[in-house]
């Protein structure tokens, strides 16, 4: 347990890094307010189940990169293959700190859209408790399995780099996949997806959503683990027929 609250602890330290510095915090901001301005254009009705519900990918968004990062960085290769620190402790804690990263910056691009619409507002407009319950528990699956996504490719490739260019692009096609494959399915499921997408139904769909999200976060995690070990396994071997 103290060797995963040191990881924990070092994945901390390590932010202003990870965040790529002023550039990356530059980014991160431009990308918030680009958040905060669909409420001028949609006013109340930025409330909407639909809209909230591609909030939520702003966890993924995040959290995919940063674990990347984490795992593939040029800086990372010493402490990936340290055998001090298991390998469980190193893959749960990583990820664990990529979800969390993915989770708060999609609370601060949904907070900074909700003051842009209360500001636009003559009265307090805010989402139900229970819609905004589901939807902080989609968004933690969804920044769960990014982050445990992020994981298990990076340990894959082994770079940085190229997990990234996977990860957009597997992203992309999840994006894809939600706006385009609902519309060519029969007109009776796509009116059980819009009767799941009214705003009494959206909280249950937001964590219908998530449970299976956690699940495959945790294979995820699992698989890299494994991966890890196998490969600190294969390097102690290359090690022993070197000596």
């Amino acid at each position: 347990m103290n060797m995963l609250a040191d990881v924990l602890t070092e994945e901390g330290r390590k932010l202003p890094a990870r965040l790529g510095g002023l550039k990356g915090a530059l980014a991160i901001a431009f990308l918030l307010v680009l958040a905060a301005l669909p409420p001028f254009k949609f006013g109340p009705a930025f409330l909407d189940p639909q809209i909230l519900l591609a909030y939520a990918a702003f966890a993924m968004l995040f959290a995919g990169p940063f674990a990347a990062q984490s795992f593939g960085g040029a800086s990372e290769l010493v402490t990936i293959e340290d055998k001090a620190i298991p390998a469980r402790d190193l893959v749960v804690g990583k990820t664990i700190a990529a979800a969390l990263y993915g989770w708060v910056l999609f609370g601060a691009a949904l907070g900074a859209a909700l003051v842009t619409l209360n500001s636009e507002s003559s009265r307090p407009v805010w989402p139900t408790l229970r819609t905004t319950v589901g939807l902080l528990c989609l968004s933690l699956g969804a920044a769960c399995f990014a982050a445990a996504t992020g994981a298990r490719v990076t340990l894959a490739v082994r770079t940085a780099r190229a997990s990234r260019q996977l990860l957009r692009l597997g992203f992309l096609f999840l994006v894809l996949m939600m706006l385009a494959f609902p519309r060519v399915l029969p007109f009776a499921i796509q009116e059980h997806i819009h009767a799941a997408l009214t705003r009494r139904q959206f909280p249950v769909t937001c964590l219908a959503l998530a449970v299976p999200l956690l699940v495959l976060a945790v294979w995820l995690t699992i698989s890299a683990i494994g991966e890890l070990e196998e490969r600190r396994q294969g390097l102690s071997i290359l090690g022993g027929v070197d000596q």
